[in-house]
């Protein structure tokens, strides 16, 4: 029920990233997998049969040097997946019944770098499909866990290409990154002649920054302006196939943003569009692409045009300051940092900056404001 796609093979140079150029010139689906490869968010490759999905993850594992096991949906049994229940003595001499490991977590398991590839998912029977769900979210398998090194791709087909596919759960689509897998001619005409083995994989670019922590702030601030955003009341109305924009979807959104080459906002709005659906990534997307500059307004917050921009722009980009203030892990921004920006915003703005300094002094109740910052709000805190 388990099969190695891919031997181990000899790590290269090609594990450790790339130029910028050579990431760009790749296709989004492309950027979009590596990033959440790397990002360790759950992907689910959907598209006709025969277009290369399996034929690239098998690649994409060789030539990056991942230990790979396919799983075959259609013929797993939930033992297949937690294992078998076996008899065993304990020290006290009585008889206990366990589960035992099966093979193929132990292979990734003691992999340097792994995947565990999930074919056609959506074939699975539904007692399977329950069992995975832990497996996806928790890389838990019954009692044995998966390492954190360990990442799991999916794939399957269209429910429009198959009589027999099942819809996947809500619990389910929530769990993954859903890309709509396209096949790429030019590059099948390339290299299907020599099996790939030419081919070189796509990476993550070693030169350049990442939307990381700064975006993740701004995302935080439009949630925050927003949260209608995080909420999806009537999932039943829903193309089964869609994901949707719950709690746990925009959990893995943080996760890859954390890794999204800076300025990629085509593999941003396709990764939103891959975790909470398509509207609301559109309205993110817009907010997002107007870089907000959290950096500079904190080293000198007279540098913006608090009066002249959007509310919701100043509105995401004070969200940004007070949360490197509140982070412990950020180094950008202190409390008195936040306190002085917020201070000179309240200025133009105050109806917004006051809304971000009650978040602040919410978080940090012993804080307290300095004497010119107080006045500035007095007639909001009176």
């Amino acid at each position: 029920m388990t099969r190695n796609i891919q031997p181990t093979v000899t790590r290269s140079s090609r594990t450790r990233g790339v130029s910028r150029a050579d990431y760009d010139r790749r296709s989004v689906q492309q950027r979009l997998f590596t990033c959440a490869i790397e990002a360790n968010v759950p992907v689910y490759l959907t598209g006709k049969p025969g277009i290369g999905k399996t034929e690239f993850i098998s690649a994409f594992a060789r030539r990056n040097g991942y230990e790979a096991i396919l799983l075959s949906a259609p013929h797993l049994e939930p033992g297949d997946i937690t294992g078998l229940p076996v008899e065993s003595p304990s020290t006290d001499g009585k008889f206990r019944t366990t589960f035992a490991m099966m093979e193929w977590i132990d292979i990734l398991n003691n992999a340097p770098k792994a995947i565990l590839f999930i074919d056609e998912l959506p074939l699975a029977s539904d007692d399977t499909r329950k069992t995975l769900l832990s497996l996806i979210q928790g890389h838990t398998a019954g009692i044995h866990k998966l390492g954190d090194h360990v990442r799991i791709v999916a794939a399957g087909n269209p429910m429009s290409w198959s009589m027999e596919s099942v819809p996947l759960s809500e619990a389910m689509r929530t769990r993954l990154l859903h890309i709509s897998w396209k096949s790429d001619r030019a590059e099948w005409l390339e290299h299907h002649l020599t099996k790939y083995v030419h081919w070189t994989a796509p990476a993550l670019p070693t030169d350049g920054d990442v939307m990381g922590e700064d975006a993740c702030h701004q995302l935080d601030g439009i949630l925050y302006d927003s949260p209608s955003l995080i909420d999806c009341d009537d999932i039943t109305n829903l193309d089964p196939e869609s994901p949707f924009n719950v709690n746990r979807s925009w959990d893995n959104v943080f996760d890859i943003i954390r890794v999204i080459p800076s300025n990629d906002f085509e593999v941003l709005h396709h990764a939103m569009t891959g975790l909470v659906g398509e509207e609301p990534a559109a309205k993110v997307s817009a907010a997002m692409r107007y870089r907000l500059p959290v950096r500079e307004v904190i080293k000198d917050p007279y540098v913006f045009d608090w009066n002249g921009e959007p509310g919701d722009r100043v509105y995401a980009l004070l969200a940004a300051v007070v949360d490197h203030a509140v982070d412990s892990t950020s180094k950008l921004a202190t409390p008195d940092d936040a306190s002085y920006v917020l201070g000179v915003a309240a200025k133009s703005r105050a109806d917004i900056a006051y809304a971000h300094l009650s978040r602040m002094l919410s978080w940090l109740p012993d804080y307290e404001l300095d004497t010119e910052t107080a006045k500035i709000f007095a007639d909001f805190i009176s």
